[in-house]
């Protein structure tokens, strides 16, 4: 669930993006993931879906290597755009949870996209062998 306000408009990176509603200071939790709310999926079931079903999860969800499961979450996290300069970044709190929080790595206007290096927690999205 998010912390803070959010929207999710066009973006100039791809497609629609989310957005900060309000002003977020570094450091911040952006937002906390919710493994009650997310659909998690195991690699079998991955494998048995359709493929315009894999290719859903794999565009709005994310691979972990963490537990060698799908995770499709279940708020607008999903329109959270990749950038290699990313304003965003994984933390995990608890070492022992697989729990993830997402923290803003410098401070971001209201109005800035959100964005996130994917590389930080999907190996296998092939998109970003061509950024």
């Amino acid at each position: 669930m998010f912390n803070i306000n959010v929207k999710i408009k066009p973006s100039t990176i791809h497609g629609n993006g989310l957005f900060a509603d309000e002003p977020v200071k570094a450091g911040s939790t952006v937002y906390q993931g919710n493994a009650e709310l997310d659909l998690i999926i195991s690699e079998e079931t991955f494998s048995a879906l359709t493929t315009r079903e894999q290719q859903f999860i794999s565009q709005y969800g994310a691979h972990s290597s963490l537990d060698d499961q799908w995770h499709l979450p279940h708020d607008h996290i999903r329109f959270c755009n990749h950038s290699n300069n990313p304003n965003l970044k994984l933390s995990y709190p608890d070492k022992n949870s697989h729990s993830c929080h997402i923290v803003a790595v410098r401070d971001i206007a209201a109005g800035e996209e959100l964005l996130q290096d994917y590389r930080e927690f999907e190996e296998l999205r092939e998109c970003l062998q061509d950024l």
